[in-house]
């Protein structure tokens, strides 16, 4: 066994984000509150919890709606092994006792995580708060850092201004800033794509 435990987070299929374990009680659900945040109406809003114990990694049904499988099987209860998949609602969370081989597995599924790096690896970018972003808000996320304001990400992706704004709002608490000024400063001071360039600043009222 090991002291460290990764998850390769898949939605409906689409790599997601790759997630490190680095506390002893890892909350999981649909409330923002949770360590690890699964915003899905079929994730309940406090659905599970992960406790390390050792190097023991335990998963544990908190009552959820839904409930949760390992490996296909049902569970209220189970220790995780290596390469185990955890299915919650849509999201598969496969496990990895070995950064390079969760780093694989993501790279074998989808070219994109080619760079993915988390935060606090020796000689690593720090890429572990965009990991955190689902492909709608990344997507979002990449029109911001080229300046773009709310209405106008929300007339080229062909979305509602009000759902920009909640995609906004998701990125500002996952890279803790509070507007879209400060968001293109703290990428300023963390670049993660050489094409981004900061245009316009001003935020929306």
């Amino acid at each position: 066994m090991t002291s460290e435990l990764y998850f390769v987070i898949r939605h409906e299929g689409a790599f997601e984000r790759l997630h490190q374990v680095e506390v002893p009680e890892t909350t999981i659900g649909r409330s923002e509150s949770n360590v690890l945040w699964l915003p899905d109406l079929a994730v309940s809003r406090r659905h599970a919890v992960l406790i390390r114990d050792g190097m023991v990694f335990v998963i544990r049904d908190l009552g959820s709606r839904n409930g949760i499988r390992l490996n296909d099987q049902p569970v209220r209860e189970a220790v995780l092994r290596d390469a185990a998949e955890v299915q919650i609602g849509p999201y598969r969370l496969k496990t990895f006792f070995c950064l390079e081989a969760a780093q694989a597995n993501a790279d074998d599924q989808d070219g994109s995580t080619q760079s993915v790096i988390l935060e606090g690896i020796p000689g690593g970018r720090i890429e572990r708060q965009a990991l955190q972003l689902t492909p709608a808000q990344r997507r979002v996320y990449d029109e911001f850092l080229k300046g773009r304001s709310e209405k106008e990400v929300a007339s080229l992706l062909n979305l509602s201004i009000h759902t920009i704004h909640t995609h906004s709002k998701a990125i500002y608490k996952i890279f803790a800033v509070v507007s879209r000024a400060e968001l293109l400063s703290h990428c300023a001071v963390h670049p993660q794509h050489p094409d981004h360039r900061e245009t316009r600043v001003e935020d929306e009222a």
